[in-house]
């Protein structure tokens, strides 16, 4: 192959049989490596795609940020706000498609007690309920915070649309108290009839209530005085250290007054709510085949239904009707169409 009739320099002579050698060898090698050169060649030529996809995102961007610069602050926190509003749904949306969690299967377990609409906690998510009314599981025991104070559900009557709670800190007696007054938000919660106020009195001296004997010794830090004292209804402290109300059964108020037994068990027997939740709108849902839910971006009652994952207010009594009131959803497919948009308004 490399006979001319003429002698080749030595050095020239040596790197013909080199590459003749390395051709050899690479004719072989080029069998083996085949899928491996066709995966590179396929890596090279995706580098260059995703060179040019970055490129031209980075041109959207540069565009979109001219825009956006000429809108107003306004406009821009309007578009803000729509972005927050559709990254909320989107999330709600997705996790309930991604974890299949139903609003009617999916209850709120704990202990003897189960709860669904208007309660959610433990695997029965947030939209399935209304925000101010998450329930926990502390060892087999639900309780729901209320203004910072922590109460055991012992009773919820859905119906009645009312619970029975106690407060968590006076479960083991009334020497560990949480030192704040037994309060409701009124936007969801009143109190239920046949309760009083009774008022726990901590740190008291000796002649501070005229020399009558204390209800109950408790050591509280920040006093000196372990004398302690109920009276009626919701007063201050008046020279003892500090004093919390809490509402008790008028059936066992006499008890509760003048032994201590009678007061631990007032305290966890607790007393009667009832929640404040738009029970027409969750009524309307039922009746048209749907379970009740939580909008929280409306902050109202809303319907899910089957077959859908966006909420409405009522199910469509076809699958082919399109349900009233929905919540639509607004897909961009690049933001070249917000710029459309949005230069729009700005002509």
């Amino acid at each position: 192959m490399f006979t001319t009739g003429q002698e080749l320099h030595p050095s020239k002579e040596s790197e013909l049989k080199a590459e003749a050698e390395f051709l050899q060898c690479n004719t072989a090698l080029s069998f083996q490596q085949k899928n491996r050169l066709e995966q590179i060649g396929a890596t090279v030529r995706n580098g260059g795609s995703y060179i040019e996809r970055l490129q031209l995102n980075e041109e959207s961007e540069r565009q979109a940020k001219n825009v956006m610069g000429k809108m107003s602050i306004e406009q821009l926190s309007d578009l803000l706000s729509f972005y927050h509003m559709m990254g909320q749904i989107c999330s709600e949306v997705l996790e309930r498609k991604l974890n299949g969690i139903n609003c009617h299967t999916t209850q709120f377990v704990c202990g003897n007690i189960t709860a669904g609409f208007p309660f959610w906690g433990n695997d029965r998510p947030e939209f399935c309920g209304n925000p101010g009314l998450e329930l926990k599981c502390e060892n087999d025991n639900p309780t729901i915070n209320i203004n910072d104070v922590v109460y055991r559900v012992l009773e919820i009557d859905e119906n009645g649309q009312s619970l029975r709670i106690a407060r968590q800190d006076y479960t083991d007696g009334v020497c560990q108290p949480q030192l704040l007054n037994t309060t409701l938000d009124p936007q969801l919660f009143e109190y239920a009839p046949g309760y009083r106020n009774l008022t726990i009195i901590y740190g008291c001296t000796i002649p501070a209530l005229l020399g009558v004997p204390a209800l109950f010794n408790c050591l509280i830090t920040g006093t000196g005085s372990q004398n302690g004292y109920v009276v009626y209804d919701a007063v201050g402290p008046g020279l003892c250290y500090r004093s919390i109300f809490v509402p008790v059964s008028e059936t066992i108020l006499a008890s509760a007054m003048v032994n201590l037994s009678g007061l631990e068990e007032s305290l966890k027997q607790g007393f009667q709510v009832k929640w404040k939740v738009d029970d027409t709108a969750c009524t309307n849902c039922i009746g048209s085949k749907g379970v009740c839910g939580y909008y929280l971006l409306s902050n109202e009652t809303t319907c899910y239904c089957p077959g859908q994952f966006i909420a409405t207010k009522t199910c469509p009594s076809s699958p082919d009707v399109v349900p009233a009131n929905p919540v639509f959803f607004i897909h961009f497919n690049s933001i070249e169409t917000i710029m459309e948009i949005q230069t729009a308004e700005l002509d």
